[in-house]
């Protein structure tokens, strides 16, 4: 999904991605954090006892998929197909 993200925000001229995630969740922070992510803030949303840290990276077409085709098996149904 990161990857569709990117690529679809690269090919249409978004400067930024940004996502949040709770920062107590080391490993979720790491993972992003390894997908070229950076820390760019910290908050607190309404209603958590948590803080969520915000993170943000410019989307590259050099590292995107150059076609983007993929194939969904969903329950009681033809095989869907995705292409952009």
């Amino acid at each position: 999904m990161l990857a569709f993200a990117e690529h679809w925000a690269a090919t249409r001229g978004y400067a930024e991605l940004a996502l949040d995630t709770p920062y107590p969740a080391a490993h979720l922070v790491a993972f992003y954090r390894g997908q070229g992510f950076r820390i760019v803030d910290a908050v607190r949303f309404a209603g958590k006892v948590y803080d969520s840290a915000i993170l943000s990276k410019a989307p590259v077409v050099a590292r995107t998929l150059a076609a983007w085709t993929h194939q969904i098996a969903l329950p009681g149904a033809h095989l869907v197909r995705f292409a952009a």
